[in-house]
Protein backbone atom coordinates (compact mmCIF):
# COMPACT_ATOMS: atom_id res chain seq x y z
CA UNK A 1 0.00 0.00 0.00
CA UNK A 2 4.99 -0.30 2.77
CA UNK A 3 1.75 1.05 -0.83
CA UNK A 4 1.97 0.81 1.50
CA UNK A 5 4.79 4.21 0.83
CA UNK A 6 5.56 5.12 0.63
CA UNK A 7 5.15 2.15 0.63
CA UNK A 8 5.35 0.69 4.07
CA UNK A 9 8.35 -0.71 3.56
CA UNK A 10 10.19 2.82 3.55
CA UNK A 11 8.10 3.81 6.04
CA UNK A 12 9.22 1.06 8.49
CA UNK A 13 12.60 1.08 7.20
CA UNK A 14 13.24 4.99 7.95
CA UNK A 15 11.15 5.57 10.88
CA UNK A 16 11.61 2.62 13.25
CA UNK A 17 13.11 3.30 16.47
CA UNK A 18 15.63 0.75 16.13
CA UNK A 19 19.25 1.87 16.24
CA UNK A 20 20.31 -0.93 13.58
CA UNK A 21 18.23 1.78 10.98
CA UNK A 22 20.19 5.16 11.89
CA UNK A 23 23.04 3.38 9.55
CA UNK A 24 24.16 4.04 6.08
CA UNK A 25 21.70 1.92 4.72
CA UNK A 26 19.33 4.13 6.01
CA UNK A 27 20.69 7.18 4.66
CA UNK A 28 20.54 5.67 1.30
CA UNK A 29 16.61 4.38 1.88
CA UNK A 30 16.41 8.43 2.64
CA UNK A 31 17.58 9.44 -0.71
CA UNK A 32 15.69 6.87 -2.64
CA UNK A 33 12.58 8.18 -0.67
CA UNK A 34 12.83 11.64 -1.76
CA UNK A 35 13.67 10.28 -5.40
CA UNK A 36 10.29 8.23 -5.48
CA UNK A 37 8.49 11.44 -4.01
CA UNK A 38 10.59 13.63 -7.39
CA UNK A 39 9.20 10.57 -9.68
CA UNK A 40 5.58 10.70 -8.06
CA UNK A 41 5.22 14.68 -8.18
CA UNK A 42 6.73 14.89 -11.62
CA UNK A 43 4.49 11.70 -13.03
CA UNK A 44 1.61 13.19 -14.66
CA UNK A 45 -0.01 9.71 -15.37
CA UNK A 46 -0.63 9.91 -11.34
CA UNK A 47 -2.76 13.25 -11.31
CA UNK A 48 -6.37 12.04 -11.60
CA UNK A 49 -5.06 10.68 -7.76
CA UNK A 50 -3.54 13.67 -6.64
CA UNK A 51 -4.59 14.90 -3.55
CA UNK A 52 -7.05 11.78 -2.87
CA UNK A 53 -4.01 9.23 -1.70
CA UNK A 54 -0.71 10.03 -0.28
CA UNK A 55 1.81 8.53 -2.72
CA UNK A 56 4.50 8.16 -0.02
CA UNK A 57 3.83 7.98 3.25
CA UNK A 58 0.37 6.38 4.63
CA UNK A 59 0.69 9.08 7.73
CA UNK A 60 1.06 12.45 5.21
CA UNK A 61 -2.95 11.47 4.07
CA UNK A 62 -4.78 14.57 4.68
CA UNK A 63 -8.06 14.93 6.80
CA UNK A 64 -9.85 15.70 3.34
CA UNK A 65 -8.27 12.35 2.05
CA UNK A 66 -9.23 10.59 5.52
CA UNK A 67 -12.81 11.93 4.84
CA UNK A 68 -13.35 11.37 0.89
CA UNK A 69 -16.25 9.18 0.03
CA UNK A 70 -16.08 8.78 -3.32
CA UNK A 71 -15.04 5.36 -5.41
CA UNK A 72 -12.05 5.25 -8.32
CA UNK A 73 -13.39 6.07 -11.87
CA UNK A 74 -11.74 4.49 -14.89
CA UNK A 75 -9.22 6.92 -15.35
CA UNK A 76 -8.54 6.76 -11.55
CA UNK A 77 -8.04 3.20 -12.02
CA UNK A 78 -5.45 3.64 -14.28
CA UNK A 79 -3.83 5.56 -12.29
CA UNK A 80 -3.97 3.60 -9.24
CA UNK A 81 -2.08 1.18 -11.68
CA UNK A 82 0.66 3.28 -12.12
CA UNK A 83 1.13 4.01 -8.36
CA UNK A 84 1.30 0.18 -7.72
CA UNK A 85 3.78 0.12 -10.66
CA UNK A 86 5.93 2.78 -9.26
CA UNK A 87 5.34 1.64 -5.48
CA UNK A 88 6.56 -1.73 -6.18
CA UNK A 89 9.80 -0.76 -8.19
CA UNK A 90 10.93 1.62 -5.09
CA UNK A 91 10.17 -0.98 -3.20
CA UNK A 92 12.29 -3.91 -4.89
CA UNK A 93 15.19 -0.91 -4.58
CA UNK A 94 14.47 -0.43 -1.03
CA UNK A 95 15.00 -3.86 -0.33
CA UNK A 96 18.51 -4.26 -2.00
CA UNK A 97 19.23 -1.46 0.90
CA UNK A 98 18.19 -3.87 3.55
CA UNK A 99 21.31 -4.50 5.60
CA UNK A 100 22.29 -8.24 6.41
CA UNK A 101 21.28 -7.39 10.44
CA UNK A 102 17.61 -6.63 9.63
CA UNK A 103 16.68 -9.54 7.74
CA UNK A 104 14.20 -10.37 10.66
CA UNK A 105 12.06 -7.30 9.26
CA UNK A 106 11.01 -9.47 6.57
CA UNK A 107 7.99 -11.35 7.20
CA UNK A 108 6.49 -8.37 8.46
CA UNK A 109 7.52 -6.10 6.06
CA UNK A 110 6.07 -8.83 3.18
CA UNK A 111 3.15 -9.34 5.09
CA UNK A 112 2.21 -5.82 5.34
CA UNK A 113 2.94 -5.35 1.85
CA UNK A 114 0.35 -8.20 0.77
CA UNK A 115 -2.25 -6.60 3.01
CA UNK A 116 -1.46 -2.88 1.38
CA UNK A 117 -2.04 -4.81 -1.81
CA UNK A 118 -5.32 -6.36 -1.11
CA UNK A 119 -6.47 -2.74 0.58
CA UNK A 120 -5.58 -1.28 -3.13
CA UNK A 121 -7.18 -4.16 -4.89
CA UNK A 122 -10.53 -3.58 -3.38
CA UNK A 123 -10.31 0.13 -4.33
CA UNK A 124 -9.77 -0.45 -7.44
CA UNK A 125 -12.33 -2.82 -7.47
CA UNK A 126 -14.72 -0.26 -5.92
CA UNK A 127 -14.96 -2.76 -2.98
CA UNK A 128 -13.90 0.43 -0.41
CA UNK A 129 -14.11 3.86 -1.13
CA UNK A 130 -11.11 6.29 -0.79
CA UNK A 131 -11.56 7.43 2.58
CA UNK A 132 -11.79 4.07 3.48
CA UNK A 133 -8.37 2.64 1.68
CA UNK A 134 -6.55 6.00 3.41
CA UNK A 135 -7.86 5.01 6.81
CA UNK A 136 -7.37 1.35 6.73
CA UNK A 137 -3.79 2.14 5.28
CA UNK A 138 -2.85 4.08 7.92
CA UNK A 139 -3.80 1.71 10.38
CA UNK A 140 -1.78 -1.21 8.61
CA UNK A 141 1.35 1.47 8.55
CA UNK A 142 1.13 2.41 12.12
CA UNK A 143 0.35 -1.41 13.18
CA UNK A 144 3.49 -2.68 10.92
CA UNK A 145 5.99 0.07 12.61
CA UNK A 146 4.32 -1.47 16.26
CA UNK A 147 5.41 -4.58 15.43
CA UNK A 148 8.82 -3.89 13.88
CA UNK A 149 9.63 -2.56 17.38
CA UNK A 150 8.34 -5.00 19.43
CA UNK A 151 9.85 -7.74 17.81
CA UNK A 152 12.84 -5.59 18.21
CA UNK A 153 11.95 -5.96 21.66
CA UNK A 154 11.57 -9.73 21.95
CA UNK A 155 14.89 -10.60 20.62
CA UNK A 156 17.02 -8.10 22.43
CA UNK A 157 14.78 -9.77 25.52
CA UNK A 158 16.89 -12.80 24.34
CA UNK A 159 15.28 -14.42 22.05
CA UNK A 160 17.85 -13.96 19.24
CA UNK A 161 17.85 -16.43 17.70
CA UNK A 162 14.36 -16.95 17.56
CA UNK A 163 12.71 -18.21 14.33
CA UNK A 164 9.88 -15.85 12.55
CA UNK A 165 7.57 -18.94 13.17
CA UNK A 166 7.87 -19.04 16.80
CA UNK A 167 7.54 -15.75 17.11
CA UNK A 168 4.45 -14.35 19.40
CA UNK A 169 4.72 -11.17 17.99
CA UNK A 170 5.06 -11.89 14.33
CA UNK A 171 2.26 -14.51 15.11
CA UNK A 172 -0.19 -11.91 15.95
CA UNK A 173 0.45 -9.90 13.82
CA UNK A 174 -0.27 -12.37 10.91
CA UNK A 175 -3.27 -13.57 12.56
CA UNK A 176 -4.60 -9.77 12.91
CA UNK A 177 -4.52 -9.57 9.09
CA UNK A 178 -6.11 -12.60 8.14
CA UNK A 179 -8.52 -12.30 10.60
CA UNK A 180 -9.39 -8.56 8.36
CA UNK A 181 -9.17 -10.94 5.49
CA UNK A 182 -6.22 -9.07 4.34
CA UNK A 183 -4.05 -12.00 3.62
CA UNK A 184 -4.90 -15.45 3.62
CA UNK A 185 -2.77 -18.03 5.28
CA UNK A 186 0.40 -18.18 2.76
CA UNK A 187 0.66 -13.98 3.78
CA UNK A 188 -0.34 -13.65 0.33
CA UNK A 189 -2.68 -10.91 -0.81
CA UNK A 190 -6.22 -11.62 -1.45
CA UNK A 191 -7.10 -9.64 -4.79
CA UNK A 192 -10.09 -9.17 -6.77
CA UNK A 193 -8.32 -7.28 -10.15
CA UNK A 194 -4.85 -7.86 -11.57
CA UNK A 195 -2.91 -5.05 -11.91
CA UNK A 196 -0.67 -4.17 -15.18
CA UNK A 197 2.56 -2.79 -13.80
CA UNK A 198 4.61 -2.64 -17.02
CA UNK A 199 6.16 0.86 -17.31
CA UNK A 200 7.80 2.86 -19.57
CA UNK A 201 11.50 1.45 -19.64
CA UNK A 202 10.59 -0.93 -16.15
CA UNK A 203 8.69 -3.60 -15.89
CA UNK A 204 7.14 -4.65 -12.39
CA UNK A 205 5.81 -7.33 -11.23
CA UNK A 206 2.64 -6.93 -9.59
CA UNK A 207 -0.08 -9.22 -8.09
Amino acid sequence: MRLFRWSTILLILLVSGCALFRTDPAKKLEKLTTAFRDEAAANGRLDPIRGKVSFIVAREATPAMLALTTFPTDAEKRALEEWQGMSRYWQLRANQQLPKTSEWTIPILEASRAASLTLLARLHGAGIDYGHFNRERLELAARTEETVQARAEELKAGAGSQSPATSATISAFQNALLKQRLVDQRMQPIPTVVFSCTRSGRKANCY
